[in-house]
């Protein structure tokens, strides 16, 4: 008897008999939500942020109003004195204008946070759907392929 008629070669990939048996016909559900789900988000850069001592105009506004208090500030130097804190006032506030989706209104940020969610939710239930799926032809004997 010729040895190689005792050895079983798998067929080949590609043939119809190594592929896992499906009873689908139609497309899946899922595949209505795919192109949705495939869209990739914007990219979010934040913006460099700017140094904390940007902000940091509360201890020098505090000695100014000490020294006014204290009467060891004459009311003509008061302008002089309160003029560095005032330009980091607006340095500051022109930042914070600057920063993203702040001419966004509120309505409209709440908008985009709702389609968020849709979408997350979508993206949840093809996980979902593709689980079931998956456990069902599982289930059925179906092979799996990472065995």
């Amino acid at each position: 008897m010729d040895s190689s008629s005792h050895v079983h070669t798998p067929p080949p990939a590609s043939s119809p008999t190594n592929c896992p048996t499906s009873t689908f016909t139609q497309p899946s559900p899922l595949h209505s939500l795919l192109p949705t789900l495939a869209t990739p988000l914007p990219q979010f850069t934040p913006p460099p942020l700017p140094p904390p001592n940007t902000f940091d105009f509360l201890p020098p506004l505090h000695s100014l109003i000490s020294k006014v208090y204290a009467d060891d500030l004459p009311p003509q130097g008061l302008s002089d004195q309160a003029n560095p804190i005032r330009i980091k006032l607006v340095k500051a506030r022109q930042l914070v204008l600057d920063l993203p989706d702040m001419s966004r209104s509120i309505d409209e940020q709440k908008e985009q946070i709702r389609e968020l969610e849709e979408r997350i939710e979508k993206q949840r239930r093809v996980i979902r759907e593709a689980l079931e799926v998956v456990r069902r032809e599982i289930g059925k004997g179906g092979r799996r392929e990472w065995e």
